[in-house]
Protein backbone atom coordinates (compact mmCIF):
# COMPACT_ATOMS: atom_id res chain seq x y z
CA UNK A 1 0.00 0.00 0.00
CA UNK A 2 2.98 1.98 0.79
CA UNK A 3 6.28 2.26 -0.72
CA UNK A 4 9.31 4.31 -0.34
CA UNK A 5 12.66 4.33 -1.81
CA UNK A 6 15.45 6.61 -1.22
CA UNK A 7 13.60 9.98 -0.22
CA UNK A 8 15.58 12.78 0.09
CA UNK A 9 14.26 15.75 1.79
CA UNK A 10 16.53 19.32 2.06
CA UNK A 11 15.88 22.56 3.61
CA UNK A 12 18.92 24.38 2.65
CA UNK A 13 21.97 22.32 3.80
CA UNK A 14 19.50 20.27 6.32
CA UNK A 15 18.61 17.53 5.48
CA UNK A 16 15.00 16.45 6.56
CA UNK A 17 14.77 13.02 5.58
CA UNK A 18 17.89 11.17 4.35
CA UNK A 19 17.82 8.11 1.91
CA UNK A 20 14.41 7.07 3.53
CA UNK A 21 12.81 3.86 2.68
CA UNK A 22 9.74 2.03 3.75
CA UNK A 23 7.21 -0.56 2.70
CA UNK A 24 3.60 -0.99 4.46
CA UNK A 25 1.37 -3.52 3.45
CA UNK A 26 -2.31 -2.75 3.27
CA UNK A 27 -3.77 -3.12 6.91
CA UNK A 28 -0.50 -2.08 8.70
CA UNK A 29 -0.73 -0.25 11.60
CA UNK A 30 2.62 1.25 11.82
CA UNK A 31 3.69 3.73 14.68
CA UNK A 32 6.69 6.37 13.59
CA UNK A 33 8.31 7.55 17.23
CA UNK A 34 11.27 9.39 17.22
CA UNK A 35 12.81 12.92 18.78
CA UNK A 36 11.00 16.07 17.97
CA UNK A 37 12.98 17.48 14.45
CA UNK A 38 13.88 14.32 12.95
CA UNK A 39 11.76 14.03 9.92
CA UNK A 40 8.73 12.08 11.07
CA UNK A 41 6.28 14.93 10.23
CA UNK A 42 8.10 15.45 7.45
CA UNK A 43 7.29 12.04 6.14
CA UNK A 44 3.77 12.23 6.81
CA UNK A 45 3.83 15.54 4.63
CA UNK A 46 5.90 13.75 1.67
CA UNK A 47 3.65 10.93 1.84
CA UNK A 48 0.21 13.32 1.34
CA UNK A 49 1.86 14.91 -1.40
CA UNK A 50 1.81 18.21 0.46
CA UNK A 51 5.86 18.05 0.25
CA UNK A 52 8.15 17.65 -2.32
CA UNK A 53 11.15 15.88 -2.26
CA UNK A 54 14.43 15.98 -3.59
CA UNK A 55 15.32 12.03 -4.43
CA UNK A 56 13.76 8.89 -4.57
CA UNK A 57 10.68 7.48 -5.37
CA UNK A 58 7.00 7.31 -3.21
CA UNK A 59 3.77 4.86 -4.03
CA UNK A 60 0.78 5.40 -1.70
CA UNK A 61 -1.97 3.21 -3.07
CA UNK A 62 -1.29 2.79 -6.13
CA UNK A 63 -0.34 6.47 -6.73
CA UNK A 64 3.19 7.50 -7.84
CA UNK A 65 5.15 10.18 -6.79
CA UNK A 66 8.07 11.22 -7.97
CA UNK A 67 10.82 13.88 -6.85
CA UNK A 68 10.35 17.17 -7.97
CA UNK A 69 6.72 18.94 -8.45
CA UNK A 70 3.67 16.82 -8.01
CA UNK A 71 1.07 17.11 -10.71
CA UNK A 72 -2.10 18.79 -9.49
CA UNK A 73 -4.21 15.94 -10.60
CA UNK A 74 -1.55 13.52 -8.88
CA UNK A 75 -2.53 15.46 -5.86
CA UNK A 76 -5.86 15.02 -6.23
CA UNK A 77 -6.23 11.55 -6.51
CA UNK A 78 -3.78 11.16 -3.83
CA UNK A 79 -5.93 13.35 -1.00
CA UNK A 80 -8.74 11.24 -2.32
CA UNK A 81 -6.98 7.79 -1.28
CA UNK A 82 -4.79 8.89 1.23
CA UNK A 83 -5.90 11.67 4.50
CA UNK A 84 -3.76 13.49 6.35
CA UNK A 85 -4.85 14.11 10.21
CA UNK A 86 -2.52 17.50 11.85
CA UNK A 87 -1.90 17.75 15.17
CA UNK A 88 -4.02 21.11 15.39
CA UNK A 89 -7.81 20.14 14.46
CA UNK A 90 -8.30 23.12 11.94
CA UNK A 91 -11.66 22.88 12.80
CA UNK A 92 -13.85 25.34 10.64
CA UNK A 93 -15.12 27.93 13.71
CA UNK A 94 -18.14 28.92 11.85
CA UNK A 95 -19.62 25.60 11.35
CA UNK A 96 -21.03 22.92 13.93
CA UNK A 97 -19.04 19.58 14.79
CA UNK A 98 -21.26 17.63 12.48
CA UNK A 99 -20.88 20.08 9.53
CA UNK A 100 -17.55 19.95 10.14
CA UNK A 101 -17.79 16.20 9.26
CA UNK A 102 -19.75 16.25 7.08
CA UNK A 103 -18.47 19.29 4.45
CA UNK A 104 -15.87 17.01 2.69
CA UNK A 105 -18.48 13.98 2.43
CA UNK A 106 -21.07 16.16 0.48
CA UNK A 107 -18.82 18.56 -1.64
CA UNK A 108 -15.97 16.05 -2.56
CA UNK A 109 -17.41 13.00 -2.19
CA UNK A 110 -20.91 13.55 -3.80
CA UNK A 111 -22.82 12.03 -0.43
CA UNK A 112 -26.48 13.30 0.11
CA UNK A 113 -27.48 15.31 3.39
CA UNK A 114 -29.12 12.48 4.90
CA UNK A 115 -26.18 10.13 4.38
CA UNK A 116 -23.83 12.22 4.62
CA UNK A 117 -25.16 13.28 8.30
CA UNK A 118 -26.01 9.61 9.06
CA UNK A 119 -22.16 8.56 9.04
CA UNK A 120 -20.94 11.46 10.34
CA UNK A 121 -22.85 10.94 13.80
CA UNK A 122 -22.29 7.08 13.51
CA UNK A 123 -18.57 7.94 13.90
CA UNK A 124 -18.49 10.83 16.10
CA UNK A 125 -20.40 8.46 19.01
CA UNK A 126 -17.68 5.59 17.91
CA UNK A 127 -15.39 8.42 19.21
CA UNK A 128 -17.54 9.42 22.07
CA UNK A 129 -18.83 12.42 20.75
CA UNK A 130 -22.40 11.84 20.61
CA UNK A 131 -23.09 14.79 22.94
CA UNK A 132 -20.70 17.33 21.14
CA UNK A 133 -22.60 16.89 17.66
CA UNK A 134 -24.53 20.19 17.49
CA UNK A 135 -21.61 22.07 19.34
CA UNK A 136 -19.28 24.46 18.05
CA UNK A 137 -15.81 24.20 18.13
CA UNK A 138 -15.14 26.70 20.49
CA UNK A 139 -16.53 25.11 22.68
CA UNK A 140 -14.64 22.17 22.64
CA UNK A 141 -11.88 21.13 24.79
CA UNK A 142 -8.51 20.51 22.78
CA UNK A 143 -8.97 16.46 23.08
CA UNK A 144 -12.61 16.93 21.75
CA UNK A 145 -11.53 19.02 19.26
CA UNK A 146 -9.01 16.69 17.97
CA UNK A 147 -11.54 13.90 17.98
CA UNK A 148 -13.20 15.65 15.48
CA UNK A 149 -10.85 15.96 13.38
CA UNK A 150 -10.25 11.96 13.17
CA UNK A 151 -14.01 11.74 12.75
CA UNK A 152 -13.52 13.86 9.75
CA UNK A 153 -10.92 11.54 7.97
CA UNK A 154 -12.53 8.52 9.32
CA UNK A 155 -15.88 9.42 7.96
CA UNK A 156 -13.96 9.44 4.18
CA UNK A 157 -12.57 5.90 4.13
CA UNK A 158 -9.45 6.34 3.26
CA UNK A 159 -7.62 3.66 2.02
CA UNK A 160 -4.44 5.32 3.80
CA UNK A 161 -4.42 7.11 7.35
CA UNK A 162 -1.71 9.29 8.05
CA UNK A 163 -2.15 10.96 11.55
CA UNK A 164 0.42 13.50 13.82
CA UNK A 165 0.42 13.28 17.13
CA UNK A 166 -3.29 11.93 17.24
CA UNK A 167 -3.67 11.61 21.08
CA UNK A 168 -1.33 14.18 22.16
CA UNK A 169 -4.52 16.09 23.72
CA UNK A 170 -6.15 12.96 25.68
CA UNK A 171 -6.93 11.64 28.88
CA UNK A 172 -5.14 8.35 29.12
CA UNK A 173 -8.55 6.04 28.78
CA UNK A 174 -9.59 7.79 25.76
CA UNK A 175 -5.78 7.26 24.11
CA UNK A 176 -6.49 3.31 24.69
CA UNK A 177 -10.49 3.67 22.55
CA UNK A 178 -8.24 5.58 19.90
CA UNK A 179 -5.23 3.13 19.80
CA UNK A 180 -8.20 0.28 19.81
CA UNK A 181 -9.50 1.91 16.66
CA UNK A 182 -6.30 2.79 14.77
CA UNK A 183 -6.28 -1.38 15.34
CA UNK A 184 -10.02 -1.78 14.26
CA UNK A 185 -9.01 0.79 10.80
CA UNK A 186 -6.29 -1.26 10.23
CA UNK A 187 -8.13 -4.62 10.34
CA UNK A 188 -10.76 -3.37 7.76
CA UNK A 189 -7.90 -2.85 5.44
CA UNK A 190 -6.86 0.91 6.28
CA UNK A 191 -3.22 1.08 6.19
CA UNK A 192 -2.35 3.76 9.47
CA UNK A 193 0.83 5.57 10.19
CA UNK A 194 1.13 7.38 13.46
CA UNK A 195 3.64 9.87 14.35
CA UNK A 196 3.40 10.14 17.74
CA UNK A 197 5.56 10.08 21.37
CA UNK A 198 2.89 8.48 23.06
CA UNK A 199 4.31 5.11 24.27
CA UNK A 200 1.03 3.04 24.81
CA UNK A 201 -0.24 3.98 21.09
CA UNK A 202 3.14 2.69 19.97
CA UNK A 203 2.62 -0.35 21.74
CA UNK A 204 -0.49 -1.00 20.20
CA UNK A 205 0.63 -0.51 16.82
CA UNK A 206 1.51 -3.82 14.45
CA UNK A 207 4.84 -2.40 13.39
CA UNK A 208 7.05 0.17 15.30
CA UNK A 209 9.89 2.60 13.06
CA UNK A 210 12.15 4.95 14.47
CA UNK A 211 13.39 8.17 13.37
CA UNK A 212 16.77 10.04 14.05
CA UNK A 213 18.29 12.93 12.51
CA UNK A 214 16.10 12.05 8.92
CA UNK A 215 16.90 8.00 9.08
CA UNK A 216 14.56 5.74 9.24
CA UNK A 217 15.07 2.35 11.24
CA UNK A 218 12.33 -0.53 12.02
CA UNK A 219 12.77 -0.65 15.96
Amino acid sequence: MITIENVTVRDGDTLRLDDVSMTLEKGVFAALVGESGSGKSTLLRVLSGFLPFAKGKVSVAGISLAAGATPEATKVALRRACVLVLQDANLFPHLDVTTNVTLALRHVCGLGAQEAEARAHATLDRLGLAPKRTAMPESLSGGQAQRVALARALVLKPKVLLLDEPTSALDPKRKVEIAAIFREQAEAGTTVIAVTHDEGLSNAAHARYTMAAGKLTDA
